[in-house]
């Protein structure tokens, strides 16, 4: 009945979020994104990249990072893209954000890169010019960072030598 009458908007099935017009406050997307997926998520990726202003587009949808499936939900606000990485990575770098979890700078760029999937980088010579040519990333921008985020990722084993090409380039 309210969804029929606007006053709701369904965001999948047995989940609402209540229509901005009737609210006057806006639809938090970041916390739509931690909920909408039935299991710990956080945002991060490009949605996180650009919120960290690291590369100039501004996406569409929010992309974040799971443990379970990849999955995509299309709703009436927007699309919510859902990125599986494994367990041991998900902790590493997670942060509390406008009242949601997302990832910090540095591990967004970690999941970027982790989730491409033929992305054969082994120096940070090749990966600097992978950033700043294919990505467009903004170096400047991320002149405060933690290189322990990559030594990390690196220690889990997954994609070791991109992760520590990493880490020595932002050395």
């Amino acid at each position: 009945m309210m969804v029929k009458e606007g006053k709701l908007i369904r965001l999948k099935r047995g989940w609402f979020c209540v229509n901005p017009k009737y609210s006057k406050k806006s639809i938090n997307h970041g916390v739509v994104a931690n909920v909408l997926y039935e299991g710990p998520s956080y945002v991060s990726i490009e949605s996180a990249l650009s919120y960290y202003g690291l590369i100039p587009e501004r996406t569409m949808g929010m992309t974040s990072v799971v443990t379970g499936r990849s999955k995509t939900f299309r709703t009436p606000i927007g699309w919510f893209s859902y990125k599986s990485i494994p367990e041991d990575l998900f902790p590493i770098g997670v942060r509390s954000v406008d009242g949601y979890l997302m990832a910090s700078p540095e591990k967004a760029l970690c999941d970027y890169l982790y989730t491409r999937k033929d992305l054969r980088i082994y120096s940070p010579k090749t990966l600097a010019s992978y950033l700043e040519e294919d990505v467009r990333f903004d170096f400047d921008s991320f002149a405060k960072h933690d290189p322990q985020i990559f030594a990390a990722y690196a220690a889990c084993g997954h994609k070791a030598a991109l992760f520590n090409a990493a880490e020595r380039l932002f050395r």
